[in-house]
């Protein structure tokens, strides 16, 4: 069956946060500890989520789905960065089942989700990255990201290991 990209809704957020954190999981082995990667838990981050669907009409969120199953989501808007320069979107997350790893679906979301920001008017888009994730920043790189110099500890998610800035003119 042909994987399928569609804006999520209220009702996917369970699915997409499970997806989100097996993938971090994954891609975080022997990167962040392993108790940080064991502790994350579904119900606090699909709390924050359902809050951003409902103050916001569109929430930048879009599924693939391989049949009924969440294999990636992709997350984007205005970027959260005081020193971002105007007109910057931002790409929250990215992420990709283990299972579908290395069959252009990272690509396809990331183009979804840069064409949503193309289309409400971004000229730049920006991203981060844990330093210590090389996959993950080869594959930015590769994609034509580059990092703009900003180093941060910021991201709790990120256990506050260090995490780079990534940007892209759209």
């Amino acid at each position: 069956m042909a994987v399928t990209i569609r804006p999520a809704t209220i009702d996917d957020i369970e699915a997409f946060v499970t997806m989100k954190n097996d993938a971090w999981r994954w891609a975080y082995a022997g990167i962040l500890p392993d108790e940080h990667l064991a502790g994350l838990t579904v119900q606090e981050q699909a709390d924050g989520w359902r809050e951003a669907f409902v103050e916001r009409d569109d929430p930048g969120v879009v599924l693939a789905l391989d049949g009924q199953r969440v294999v990636g989501v992709a997350s984007f808007g205005p970027t959260r960065d005081a020193d971002a320069p105007g007109q910057t979107g931002e790409i929250g997350m990215l992420y990709v089942a283990p299972d579908h790893i290395d069959t252009g679906l990272g690509r396809r979301l990331l183009g979804e989700a840069l064409g949503n920001l193309g289309r409400a008017g971004f000229a730049r888009a920006t991203l981060w990255v844990l330093e210590a994730n090389s996959r993950g920043r080869g594959f930015y790189e590769h994609m034509g990201w580059r990092p703009d110099g900003a180093r941060s500890t910021h991201m709790v998610e990120c256990a506050n290991f260090p995490v780079l800035r990534y940007a892209v003119d759209l």
